[in-house]
């Protein structure tokens, strides 16, 4: 009995985390202006590509900064913002949400608008995304494959997050 226990204990975490995540996110995107449903669909495709293109080693170094740039915006997406008012001086998710149609062809002039607001968001250690994105770049340079299973992690976490909208 203690296991169920246990294990019932753990499924409520889970699932109170995933929550959270969903509030965070839905918050973020209404501070945005922008259809959390449609950012999380675009975000599942990019996430794809990228894990592809560290797979595939196609990130040069130009392409690089910026694509992870995209992956560390689409991590802090999820966290709560204590200053979720500098979020709406940013037009770069908005920026994010008009590349759709290119999602899956790379880069586009809308990714580097998404970069602008890495200073603005903050990790749980109040990092800023720019931090962020440096120790993924870190990580593409030292052992790719780390990085790859981040990528795979936060493409799990957004279809989670877009079941839940």
């Amino acid at each position: 009995m203690n296991i169920i226990k246990q294990l019932n204990e753990e499924i409520a975490i889970i699932a109170q985390e995933l929550n959270e995540e969903v509030l965070s996110f839905n918050e973020n995107c209404l501070f945005l202006n922008v259809d959390a449903v449609k950012l999380s669909e675009s975000a599942v495709d990019f996430l794809d590509k990228l894990s592809s293109d560290i797979t595939d080693n196609k990130l040069d170094e130009s392409s690089a900064p910026n694509k992870l740039g995209v992956f560390s915006v689409l991590q802090l997406m999820r966290q709560h913002q204590e200053h979720a008012d500098k979020l709406v001086e940013s037009s770069s998710i908005r920026a994010y949400m008009k590349k759709d149609e290119d999602v899956n062809t790379g880069l586009n002039e809308a990714e580097a608008f998404l970069l602008d607001s890495l200073g603005k968001l903050k990790s749980t250690h109040h990092e800023n995304g720019l931090s962020l994105r440096q120790h993924y770049l870190t990580m593409l340079e030292n052992d790719s494959s780390f990085l790859n299973d981040a990528v795979l992690e936060l493409k799990a976490q957004y279809k989670k997050i877009k079941a839940k909208l």
